[in-house]
């Protein structure tokens, strides 16, 4: 496997982990809210 795929698929990846760790975030805040 070519080391730009591995890089490329490791960012995605924590691109994703990003959106839905903001995701959660924000839902919990929402809870938190009402």
């Amino acid at each position: 496997m070519p080391l730009v795929v591995v890089v490329r698929w490791k960012t995605r990846r924590r691109r994703l982990h990003a959106f839905y760790d903001s995701l959660a975030r924000q839902r919990h805040s929402w809870r938190w809210r009402l």
